[in-house]
């Protein structure tokens, strides 16, 4: 859903200090349910409509930078970096 969830469950593999692989499945499918479920999904009672419209616009930016991390013909790492700065 974003490079900084990605990023969580990556940084795990290899904590142990033993050699661990991280393999990243991608399926376009995926993101079409992930835009629906932002665009549609239920609405925090606690935020009023600006508030609610800002969050949808942050997830579906960490959405669509998560696509093009899965999609980069370039560095993976450098493309975290940058994410990060």
């Amino acid at each position: 859903k974003s490079i900084e969830a990605y990023y969580q469950e990556a940084g795990r593999a290899g904590r142990d200090g033993s050699d661990a692989d991280c393999i990243l499945l991608f399926n376009s499918g995926d993101v079409q349910t992930a835009r629906f479920l932002i665009n549609n999904g239920s609405d925090n009672e606690e935020m009023d409509a600006v508030q609610r419209e800002e969050v949808r616009r942050q997830d579906l930016e960490r959405l669509e930078a998560m696509v093009g991390y899965c999609k980069t013909k370039s560095c993976l790492r450098g493309y975290i970096l940058d994410y990060f700065g």
